[in-house]
Order: structure tokens, then sequence, then C-alpha cells
């Protein structure tokens, strides 16, 4: 019992300051959203984050699924994405959009639109997007 009573003020000093950080990029030396993306596609961008493309998105994507059905599952294992990131719209068709740069008050990232049929992809369109930061 006297192991728990010491635990429990350190557990809680642990839990406020992991969650006192405003965001989780914060908090550790991780690669930028827009670098991940790019390496798990094997896209190559180099350091500049201003390469990464719609159009070579678009390209990686075809390439990837050219010869398989695609599914929410698979679209949701690609890249810095959440659950929410990626939506089933149709039947076959899927919307994903890829937030990955921030600026003060704004969000800039890649919608990409793929339907997909019975023997693979059949398109995809990729755009930029923007929004208001409400995080």
């Amino acid at each position: 019992m006297r192991w728990i009573r010491m635990t429990a003020p350190s557990t809680l000093a642990v839990m406020l300051g992991c969650s006192a950080a405003v965001t989780w990029k914060e908090t550790c030396g991780c690669i930028p959203d827009w670098a991940n993306l790019a390496m798990e596609l094997n896209i190559d961008v180099g350091k500049d984050d201003a390469t990464l493309t719609p159009k070579m998105l678009e390209d990686s994507l075809k390439a990837r699924f050219a010869q398989q059905r695609v599914d929410l599952q698979k679209l949701r294992a690609i890249g810095p994405v959440h659950d929410e990131s990626c939506v089933k719209s149709w039947y076959t068709r899927y919307e994903c959009t890829y937030w990955l740069w921030d600026a003060t008050g704004q969000r800039r990232g890649i919608r990409v639109e793929l339907v997909s049929g019975g023997g693979g992809l059949e398109s995809v369109h990729a755009d930029y997007v923007t929004a208001a930061d409400t995080r």
C-alpha cells in the first residue's frame, strides 16, 4: 500500500507534464508530416517541403494501388493521418485530407479523391487545401 501512495504523485506529475504541451509535435523530435508522408510513399522530395505536390501524391498512390482494391483501412494506414482524415464518400469513392503544413492560424494540406474498381484504382485526383487552424 505504501508503494501505491508513493507512486501516485509521480504518476500524476508525469501525466500533467506530458499533457501540458500544446500539440503532439512539440513534445517529440519527429519528422514533419509532409516528410513522413513522402517517405512512406517513396516520394523523393529531399529536404524541401515545397517539392511535395498533389501531382506527386497522385502518381505515388496510382503506383501503390495499381493492381489492388483500395479500402479505407489501407488508406488510413498511409502517412500521418488520423481515422477521420480518410472517409468513404460513396460505394467505391474515398476522400483523404493530408494536413501537412501549419502556419499561424492556417493549415495547408493535400486532399485526394480516389475511385476504386474491381481491378484496382480507377482514378486519383489531388489538390491543395487550406483551412483555419481551430486546434
